[in-house]
């Protein structure tokens, strides 16, 4: 799963429902050219054992950078 979320205080308590919920395959991008970047698999996404094509993806509705 991968989720796109820029506010710090956002991403701490999606973390914290995250591992209520047992969820350890997820990966929060701060923006949406992060995002953008991980489908890609562009620069440091390359490795895509390390980063997997997720089955779904979240969205903040206004991300910076985009």
């Amino acid at each position: 799963m991968l989720f796109a979320e820029d506010d710090p205080d956002d991403r701490m308590l999606l973390e914290i429902a995250l591992a209520k919920l047992g969820m350890r395959n997820y990966f929060i991008a701060h923006d949406g050219v992060e995002a953008i970047e991980y489908l890609q698999g562009a620069g440091k996404f390359s490795d895509k054992l390390q980063y997997p094509t997720p089955s779904g993806l979240i969205l903040d509705v206004n991300m910076p950078r985009m």
